[in-house]
């Protein structure tokens, strides 16, 4: 039987964004995959952040920014 389960991730604006990239991949590439998955901006962030955010919202209906 398979559970639901969401994902809250947070992201803030001196995290790198190759690891930003990583973790949310790893969370989309799981073999049971996710009902929910947000991501909380903690604060304003910096453009690489951004840009990593804004491709991956291209690839994916389910990353919701809030």
């Amino acid at each position: 039987m398979m559970q639901n389960y969401s994902v809250l991730m947070s992201v803030y604006y001196k995290e790198k964004p190759e690891y930003l990239e990583q973790a949310i991949e790893s969370v989309q590439s799981q073999t049971f995959p996710t009902d929910d998955f947000i991501l909380v901006c903690d604060g304003p962030l910096n453009d690489a952040l951004d840009k990593v955010i804004a491709k991956k919202q291209l690839r994916t209906v389910d990353l919701a920014m809030h």
